[in-house]
């Protein structure tokens, strides 16, 4: 089972409540590292940029459920032991320092 994160750095517009478009922060699939999804061009490398992030907006799932910024981090940082990590290709750029792999483009 597999679960996608976005975070949502303005509300909902309060004339007409259309959410704006969120950035996806990654997936978190049973086994393997959490695959954070980095935007290097706009300044986020690693999770130490998202941290900053997470902490501000609105986080939801792919299900719609709300996640608190500190949870969140939670479920990036705290997988169980038996975390694989992708291998190194044009996606996944780099293995993070921990239970994260960095990686950028589509997800779909």
């Amino acid at each position: 089972m597999s679960t996608n994160y976005y975070h949502y750095e303005k509300p909902p517009c309060p004339h007409c409540g259309r959410e704006y478009e969120p950035r996806h922060i990654g997936l978190s699939a049973a086994g393997w590292a959490f695959q954070l999804h980095v935007y290097p061009d706009e300044g986020i490398n690693d999770l130490a940029e998202w941290s900053v992030r997470l902490m501000t907006g609105v986080i939801k799932n792919e299900y719609g459920e709300v996640i608190p910024g500190p949870t969140m981090h939670k479920i990036i940082v705290s997988r169980n032991s038996n975390v694989t990590h992708a291998p190194l290709d044009n996606r996944v750029i780099r293995n993070g320092f921990g239970t994260w792999d960095c990686v950028v483009g589509d997800f779909s």
